[in-house]
């Protein structure tokens, strides 16, 4: 928690080089520094909704900050453009459509996200893997429909050459080179954590010190909030139907990213089996372990929306090895089902995550 300098008007008149009663009047109260508001922006984007808030100090600040919205609408643009799966004429789509393993020339900015997540993927064994699209489709998670029971082991195996991060490079001169013509390339898993580290750079170009950008539940904080204190987010409850008020914690943010992965929204059940929508590309099936959300803070957000998924589809034991030994600046929050544990869920995290001070009332109150 910050104390603003203009809680202080003794400390204003400090900085200015004057004290107090050099002023006009002597003895005149300093006048009040106008209150901070925060102006809110938001729109669609990415196939979700994104949500934006910058501090201003005055009326004309508060009208700058709203012009903002078209620069924000046109950076977002600019990603779908080149990331977007949905969009056939999407950078990376075209890239997917072409029946060629020669070098494909890409912009920097795809570049860059596709060498943040080959790095994700390596550094998590295989358990975070921008090639398992395929996988997702077949298993009843993806654009090609729902399904009520589990793919048959053939259809399966019969997908698995067209599967593997390794599979695809960055070669000397940038170009993106997939090793099979067929090979099928999703950015889902980051991209919008890399939207909200570019909307951030924005706001930090114009000038501003006090925001916080939402896009997906994938969020970076910057500065304090209207009050003066810091940012702070709920982790929502990891149940179907939880209200977006019943949290399980309230974490603080400040100059970093922060991004939730679960497996409880979207599942089918079958035989008694419960599966997610988190795959193991590893063993080409939803996880079968009791982890059911992980949330990660790091120095950005587009480290953190890729470890998030990651770390859940290794489960807290492997992401902890992994934070320790490549990450050992981002903190992870863990939540397991657990029916002895109050709520149905136990809470564990790794040392020093940023909780905020105050914690938000019980879940369901």
């Amino acid at each position: 928690m910050r104390q603003m300098m203009w809680l202080a008007p003794a400390l204003l008149c400090a900085a200015a080089g004057m004290s107090c009663e050099d002023r006009a009047g002597d003895k005149a109260a300093p006048p009040k520094p106008a209150a901070a508001t925060a102006v809110g922006l938001e729109g669609a984007t990415m196939g979700t909704r994104y949500h934006v808030k910058v501090v201003a100090t005055s009326p004309a600040e508060s009208a700058q900050i709203v012009a903002l919205s078209a620069d924000i609408d046109r950076v977002l643009a600019e990603v779908v453009a080149q990331m977007s799966t949905y969009d056939d004429k999407s950078e990376l789509s075209r890239f997917n459509q072409a029946q060629t393993t020669e070098g494909v020339a890409v912009s920097a900015p795809l570049s860059t996200v596709v060498h943040r997540a080959l790095e994700v993927g390596q550094h998590t064994g295989g358990a975070f893997d921008v090639t398992v699209g395929p996988l997702v489709n077949l298993w009843g998670f993806g654009p090609a429909g729902r399904r009520t029971s589990p793919p048959p082991d053939d259809e399966i195996a019969a997908l698995a050459p067209r599967l593997g991060a390794d599979k695809l490079h960055l070669d000397a001169k940038e170009r993106l080179v997939k090793d099979r013509a067929d090979l099928y390339v999703d950015l889902s898993g980051i991209a919008k954590g890399w939207a909200v580290d570019q909307v951030a750079r924005l706001l930090e170009a114009k000038g501003h010190r006090r925001y916080m950008v939402e896009i997906g539940g994938e969020v970076f904080a910057q500065g304090t909030n209207e009050r003066g204190t810091a940012w702070t987010l709920g982790v929502n409850v990891p149940r179907a139907d939880a209200a977006d008020d019943e949290v399980v914690k309230a974490i603080a943010l400040d100059g970093r990213g922060l991004a939730t992965s679960g497996d409880y929204r979207n599942f089918f059940e079958s035989g008694g089996r419960r599966y997610s929508h988190i795959i193991d590309p590893r063993t080409r099936a939803p996880v079968t372990h009791n982890l059911v959300s992980v949330s990660i803070v790091a120095d950005d957000t587009t480290v953190a929306d890729a470890l998030a998924t990651g770390c859940l589809v290794l489960g807290e034991a492997a992401a902890r090895k992994v934070l320790q030994s490549h990450y050992p600046k981002a903190q992870a929050l863990f939540i397991h089902r657990d029916d002895k544990a109050p709520g149905g869920f136990a809470v564990t995290h790794t040392e020093g995550f940023p909780f905020a001070p105050v914690s938000p009332p019980p879940a369901g109150k």
